[in-house]
Formats: C-alpha cells, structure tokens, sequence
C-alpha cells in the first residue's frame, strides 16, 4: 500500500476515491495513491453552467493542470460523493441545487440538510449537484462565485 498520511491510513475509504486515479473507464482505488496525487486538482463541471464555465477559464488562464469530470456523463459514485464531504469547506446541504429542478421534484431543502439523505439524492439526481465543484490538497470548494478558486491558491 501507497498510502503514507496517518489520516489516509484511519480513513481509506475517503481516500480511496478522492486520489484514485483514471485509466479509462477502469478506476484505481487507494492502492494506486501516492504522495504526487495530493497536488492533483479536479473540476466537477457542468458545460452548460456559467459559473462552472467561468471556474473553468479562471483554472486555465492560471496554467494551472487539472482533471475534467463532467458529471453529468460520469455521475460521481458513493464512494466519490462521501469522499467531497468529507473535506467540502460548505455545509453539505450547499452540495444541492435548490433550483427549478428541485421544485419540479417536489423536495423540500429541511429534507437535505445531513449527509446520508444528500448522498442518496445526488446519487438518484446528479442533475442537483451543485457546481463546479474544485477539489485540490484535500480541500473541496464550491467555486460558486468562480472567484472563490483563489482559496485554494
């Protein structure tokens, strides 16, 4: 095993799909982490959304090198949303868009304001995935503005 923080060893589950890496569609899990992956940057991005466009020029007008994910082809797993939580700086009801979409469910945002239900509606509607979502050195951002990137700098 790789992985050589004393947090990872307590926590491999969350590690495990925050710094696995992408070979195709075959994922790395934990195994596959080492000590170059913590500077990795990842983009949560939605094209169609103007904050995450915006996030997105603001990270290449920096040269800064990142991981693309659009999420609404690769839906993130359990594992993958457990693994934002954890070091997301907002609270996790912040992680769902209270928009149209969410009207047109009829849900009701008191209902999503712990971990496990926000997990399992992501995980059912991945359309309600706030975004973009940054995640650098264990740390998850929503860059909503897109300004907010500079925290992680």
């Amino acid at each position: 095993m790789l992985i050589k923080t004393p947090y990872a060893r307590k926590r491999p589950e969350v590690y495990a799909s925050f710094f696995r890496g992408r070979r195709g569609d075959r994922r790395a899990d934990y195994r596959d982490f080492d000590e170059r992956n913590i500077e990795r940057l990842i983009l949560y991005h939605n094209p169609a959304c103007s904050h995450s466009r915006g996030a997105l020029e603001l990270l290449n007008g920096r040269g800064v090198e990142f991981e693309t994910i659009e999420y609404l082809k690769t839906p993130p797993t359990r594992a993958d949303l457990e693994s934002i939580i954890a070091i997301l700086e907002e609270p996790v009801a912040d992680l769902v868009r209270k928009d149209k979409r969410f009207g047109e469910l009829k849900l009701k945002a008191e209902d999503y304001t712990a971990r496990e239900p926000v997990i399992d509606l992501l995980l059912k509607h991945p359309e309600l995935i706030q975004r973009p979502i940054v995640i650098r050195k264990r740390r998850a951002i929503i860059a909503r503005p897109a300004e907010k990137l500079s925290a992680l700098f």
